[in-house]
């Protein structure tokens, strides 16, 4: 029971995340390595970096999720979709939760 309220509450906090950085500019390292960690931080989260087999790391950051409460059992994969655009300014295009 705590698994399926803590993948609603993920999905919840996911859209979150999609309506404060989606088309946004980032710095891409600031962005990964301050924001997000304290995102997942502060929702209870613990993230891993993961590599999906044929994503550009340029284009493409993914993350394994687990919950604070059961660190084996794994939420899902955040993947983070970016764009640099014609002025060389990168925004985050979408995020995406397998």
């Amino acid at each position: 029971m705590v698994y399926d309220t803590k993948v609603i509450s993920w999905n919840e906090s996911l859209k979150q995340l999609q309506r404060r950085y989606t088309n946004q500019p980032v710095d891409r390292k600031q962005f990964e390595e301050v924001e997000l960690m304290e995102f997942f931080r502060d929702n209870d989260y613990i993230s891993l970096p993961t590599h999906i087999s044929g994503l550009s790391t340029e284009r493409f950051t993914s993350y394994s999720i687990f919950t604070t409460e059961d660190k084996d059992r794994k939420v899902g994969t955040l993947i983070i979709e970016y764009l640099e655009d014609d002025h060389h300014i990168l925004r985050i295009e979408q995020l995406y939760f397998v």
